[in-house]
């Protein structure tokens, strides 16, 4: 990343975490898998998000590396008033070719339970959808777990339903 872009809003006082605020910024890959919190993060995102039959989360660091590198993946981190890492986004950027536009799909986006209340999750979408912006994407695409909050969440905040996903094993 070539610059920072860090934003700080409040959280409302019926949040279940004794913060003033937390923060996103921008991040390499390696500063979230080296982060202290991240591999804790990564067993409750597994709980909520793993895809049934898929087989456990293993982070492929040198294909996010590489993929960032190329300008592709970009990431952000949500921090707390402490600096703990409590949640992140993994954002794939790149040109569909059927459309020939730069879009950002959200690979991952986590926020720990403990933070949802009072607009930390809303932070970090709003910091993607800027980041979207800044990059000259025309959209963000966001999947979520099917029955998660964040499936009953985006079309509150203007995100339409385009698609549905499937997935079946292979043997």
């Amino acid at each position: 990343m070539t610059h920072t872009n860090q934003s700080k809003v409040p959280v409302s006082s019926s949040a279940d975490v004794n913060l003033k605020s937390t923060r996103v910024s921008e991040c390499s890959f390696g500063g979230l898998a080296d982060d202290p919190e991240f591999d804790g993060l990564v067993a409750e995102y597994a709980l909520e998000s793993k895809i049934k039959g898929m087989p456990p989360i293993n982070w492929a660091r040198e294909m996010y590396e590489s993929m960032e590198g190329a300008g592709i993946v970009h990431c952000l981190a949500l921090r707390d008033t402490e600096e703990k890492l409590v949640g992140f986004a993994i954002l794939l950027c790149t040109v569909y070719p059927h459309y020939s536009k730069l879009a950002v799909t959200a690979e991952s986006l986590f926020v720990t339970r403990k933070y949802r209340q009072g607009g930390s999750g809303m932070k970090l979408i709003k910091q993607i959808e800027a980041h979207g912006k800044n990059i000259g994407a025309v959209g963000i695409l966001l999947s979520a777990p099917h029955g998660g909050s964040l499936e009953s969440v985006a079309p509150r905040i203007g995100y339409q339903q385009t698609n549905s996903v499937f997935f079946k094993a292979v043997p």
